[in-house]
């Protein structure tokens, strides 16, 4: 069949609301905290990289390529420290295909390591195939459970896309499966890109510069609103009822998880003893490391770690307010003088600026909420 191309659409338009699109960190704690929103932190996610000639382009430097590859590199860390019980894949498209780098992982390691092996080591090359990406991240998702998020992220560089079929019905079959597609385009504001992301329910955004992509690259880490109709659900948003009318609801389910121990050392070898293998509580079988998917039962293997780390994305820290102060104030928890304070809204314990960032990026738990006797 013969590629047709779909043509560009105003490459030198930028959304107006990118703004917008940004959400901090604030604001996410109290939307959260107000309305308890719900979130999904059983996510399994496909980064699609336009590898295309398009990255080669200078205006990001010292070109989008290498650009998408390293922030890219750091996404993988984010995701999964956030969401330590996702799957992330990695598909580029070049050359007018798309090829599968790294299938449904559930550790970083083997994505960062993919990602220098094959995107930093070469230069964009032919035209992307949106469709032809949109197919093989879809084969990968379609047999994930419906309990967890099926989210496909592009990360588009070029101005076109070279298309075998209709790429229509690519887009309706993608949203029948209920595959949610958000767009980073850094080529311009395409409108295939933005026909994908409002047919899938997902996001379309246009970088400004490196540094505001990046923001919007890092913004997907964090665990999605779950807004699919269950059966249950409080939610009760327009949008809900809207798709609640199109789509059937979502019965309650379980997911089999497992928690392995530690397996036995047959040697005394000092690489075995430093890095201890673990067995499945099912089938006895051996992993490397956790979290994973067990080889031979298929169930994921985890630590309690990881539950404890997953509970922050879905009861996020109590936002912080901003204090005027005269004179400096003791900080709560390093007992250093601050001029700019933010107070907590629960415990009213007042902390410097470094530690409130510390406290709600890393440590997600008031020291001071931990240590009153009602715990609140």
């Amino acid at each position: 069949m013969k590629r047709g191309r779909s043509p560009e659409v105003d490459n030198e338009t930028a959304t107006n609301n990118e703004s917008n699109n940004k959400v901090g960190r604030d604001s996410v704690v109290k939307r959260d905290w107000k309305h308890r929103i719900r979130r999904n932190v059983m996510r399994n996610m496909v980064l699609v990289i336009d590898a295309s000639e398009g990255g080669n382009r200078r205006d990001f430097l010292p070109d989008r390529l290498s650009n998408v590859a390293l922030a890219a590199t750091e996404f993988a860390r984010r995701f999964f420290d956030k969401c330590p019980l996702g799957r992330l894949g990695l598909v580029i498209t070049r050359e007018g295909a798309a090829e599968v780098v790294t299938g449904l992982q559930v550790g970083p390691q083997q994505i960062q390591h993919r990602l220098n092996e094959t995107i930093r080591q070469s230069c964009g090359s032919g035209v992307a195939s949106l469709q032809n990406a949109l197919d093989t991240a879809m084969n990968q998702l379609k047999a994930q459970a419906l309990v967890s998020t099926r989210e496909i992220l592009i990360l588009w560089s070029s101005s076109s896309t070279a298309d075998p079929g209709d790429i229509f019905s690519t887009m309706d079959e993608a949203a029948r499966q209920r595959i949610t597609c958000n767009i980073i385009s850094i080529g311009g504001q395409l409108r295939v890109l933005s026909t994908l992301a409002n047919r899938t329910g997902g996001t379309y955004t246009v970088p400004k510069h490196e540094v505001h992509f990046q923001e919007l690259l890092f913004s997907h880490a964090d665990a999605p609103v779950d807004t699919s109709p269950s059966e249950g659900s409080q939610l009760n948003t327009s949008k809900q009822q809207e798709q609640s009318t199109k789509v059937p609801a979502l019965p309650k389910s379980f997911v089999v998880m497992g928690f392995p121990n530690i397996a036995k050392c047959t040697t005394t070898t000092s690489e075995e003893i430093l890095r201890p293998k673990y067995e499945c509580p099912r089938c006895a079988s051996i992993v490397a490391m956790l979290p994973a998917v067990c080889d031979v039962c298929n169930i994921t293997l985890l630590s309690s770690v990881h539950v404890a780390r997953s509970f922050y994305s879905l009861f996020p820290s109590r936002k912080s307010e901003s204090v005027t102060i005269s004179s400096p104030v003791i900080c709560t928890a390093c007992n250093a003088a601050a001029e700019s304070l933010k107070r907590c809204t629960a415990c009213q314990s007042t902390f410097c600026a470094a530690c409130d960032e510390f406290i709600h990026s890393k440590l997600n738990n008031c020291p001071g909420c931990a240590a009153s006797p009602d715990g609140t």
